[in-house]
């Protein structure tokens, strides 16, 4: 796929050689390198079509397809769940908008940005606090992602691995199966971590470039063809999966969702805890919006 070079370095110096954000002639420090410094323009390979084609894929994703049934449990009917789920979202690109603005006004990424607000030695904290919620993060997306592969591996090993043997003891609350699905799910992902963000728009494309010549072209049909895949097969494989359920279920009853029913002041706090539920999905990297619009 033309754009996206995907190469598993194989020794210790080609590691470093990737992650490297000096040189010789221009040695980094921990004040200015070329991830610190402003992204050069022929660096800027990401338009408004390929956020516009992320936040879209993003809200198709598998955490967001549990947000309902989570806010129904809690005692929203379903549209009081449909509203806080609006609230969520417009606070959300609200969020994205301002955040976002800096990166493509002056093209810097969120740590510069920290260092405008909380200083030079202030914005470390703040850098710190990102990157463990990012690695939390990471880890609950690939355990939604090796729950979906292990469907998978049910569908193609049937009961072999259905009823594999638990060596696991019910207090580390996963058992050995989905363990073995999470590991094997991580491992898929391990190649693309060498993927640079100025390429990362491309992995929007690996269905429909396999399906439209319009990815070798150059100028927006490129972008909107780098952006088909989310804009279109996650909506359809979330609308697919829902038409399932449905018929699945016997059809749709919205009179009978959900067990009990709040209301009063106890409504209000369900209804804030479905906001903040919502917003859990994509706060993370609403933080540092501008590591994606720079």
């Amino acid at each position: 796929m033309e754009g996206l070079n995907i190469y598993m370095p194989k020794s210790k110096k080609e590691w470093k050689a990737i992650i490297a954000t000096g040189s010789e002639h221009d040695p980094a420090s921990q004040w200015i390198n070329k991830d610190l410094a402003p992204t050069p323009k022929e660096a800027r390979t990401w338009s408004w079509i390929s956020l516009t084609s992320y936040w879209w894929g993003n809200a198709f994703n598998s955490s967001q397809w549990s947000n309902g049934a989570s806010l129904i449990a809690v005692g929203l009917n379903w549209w009081q769940a449909l509203i806080a789920c609006m609230l969520a979202n417009l606070i959300s690109s609200t969020v994205a908008l301002a955040l976002g603005r800096p990166g493509a006004r002056y093209h810097i990424g969120y740590p510069v940005l920290a260092r405008s607000v909380f200083g030079i030695y202030g914005h470390y904290f703040f850098v710190w606090i990102r990157a463990v919620v990012a690695i939390i993060w990471f880890g609950v997306l690939t355990y939604f992602g090796s729950q979906h592969l292990s469907v998978i591996f049910r569908c193609i090993f049937g009961n072999s691995w259905e009823n594999m043997p638990n060596h696991l003891p019910t207090s580390a609350g996963i058992s050995s199966r989905d363990l073995l699905a999470f590991f094997l799910f991580w491992l898929i992902e391990l190649p693309f971590q060498v993927v640079h963000p100025t390429r990362i728009k491309y992995l929007f494309a690996v269905c429909f470039s396999m399906l439209s010549p319009t990815f070798s072209h150059r100028g927006c049909a490129d972008q909107f063809a780098a952006s088909q895949a989310e804009l279109i097969f996650c909506p359809l494989a979330c609308l697919g999966t829902f038409a399932w359920y449905v018929n699945y279920g016997g059809g749709i009853r919205v009179n009978t969702f959900g067990a009990t029913r709040v209301h009063g002041g106890a409504l209000g706090w369900a209804m804030l805890n479905g906001i903040s539920s919502c917003l859990g999905v994509t706060s993370a990297l609403l933080v540092n919006q501008p590591d994606l619009t720079r």
